[in-house]
Formats: structure tokens, sequence, C-alpha cells
């Protein structure tokens, strides 16, 4: 989805989440993951760049070098939005597609300065001030298709470049 606020991205996880929560199969499989518990929402922006740049800081997503059959990106032509999986050869370590180029996604974190600190209150989701963005768009030249680019919007921006992502984060 595209051409939405940061607000509405989030109420849109936290409707996700007490849906998933709701549903017995759902929940049941997703109390199998390791750890004390879990819950489905925006990512951080660490959850985010971990995602896609696994554990080695690889540059995109599925290492190293860019090019058009990558990505969705201004080189690749498509002038718009294309359906997750339209760029299969762009998987990340843990299987995630289109986390660069595409749509830029919205994360649950107000953007500081790194280094990231999770403790600082970049995570409250109560907090004011812009939120990162990562992953650059259809639109974005090769300089911001990197896993390790990030940016940062009001939190009530909205345009045809920025959607976002739910992810199940355990704790």
């Amino acid at each position: 989805v595209v051409n939405v606020a940061w607000g509405e991205a989030l109420q849109y996880a936290d409707w996700l989440d007490r849906t998933v929560r709701a549903s017995p199969a759902a929940a049941a499989a997703l109390k199998s993951l390791p750890g004390d518990g879990w819950r489905v929402g925006l990512p951080s922006e660490a959850e985010w760049e971990k995602a896609a740049r696994g554990t080695d800081g690889r540059t995109y997503p599925w290492g190293e070098g860019i090019a058009p059959d990558r990505a969705n990106y201004w080189a690749s032509n498509k002038g718009g939005p294309t359906a997750v999986g339209a760029f299969p050869r762009d998987a990340s370590p843990y299987g995630a597609l289109d986390m660069i180029g595409n749509v830029a996604e919205w994360t649950r974190s107000v953007f500081q300065p790194y280094p990231y600190v999770a403790s600082d209150g970049r995570e409250d989701l109560r907090a004011s001030g812009p939120r990162v963005v990562r992953g650059a768009s259809f639109a974005s030249s090769r300089r911001f298709v990197r896993a390790a680019y990030r940016s940062y919007f009001v939190p009530f921006f909205r345009d045809k470049r920025t959607g976002f992502r739910v992810v199940v984060s355990r704790f």
C-alpha cells in the first residue's frame, strides 16, 4: 500500500496484531517462536536494517552489485510500485523481498543520529518528531538504493513512493 501516513500504517499494524491474536491457529503458530512473546507491528529501524542486510553488513539485500533486474528503482524504468515478488532475485538473507526500491517504508522509530541506541527514546510510539523511512523507492537513483540508506519524514507525510511492511517481532 502507498500514500499512507505513519499513523495510518501504525493503526493497520495494531489492527493486524489484534486480529492475529484473536485467531487461534495464527496465535498458536506464533507462540511456537522462540522467546517470551511476540507482536505484529511496524519494524524498528534496527529490525528493518537487519532484515535487509543480514549479519554480514551487505550493501544490498542479495549481496553486492546493483542492477535494474534486482530491484525496482529509477534505472528499472517501471515508473511506479510493482507487486511484491516482481524482483525475486532481490531476496535478503532472511528471504524478505523488496527491501530496497519499490516503495520507501515507514519504521516505528523516531529519527535520531547514529549510533542506534534502542533505550534513547527513539522506539517510543508516543514520541513526537520525524519517523525513519528505509528502503528508497521506484523513483530513487542508484545513490539511495542501498540497504544502509536511511531517511525520515514527518508522521503526516504521504505520497505514492512511501508505504510500509509489518513484521512479527519476538521478545
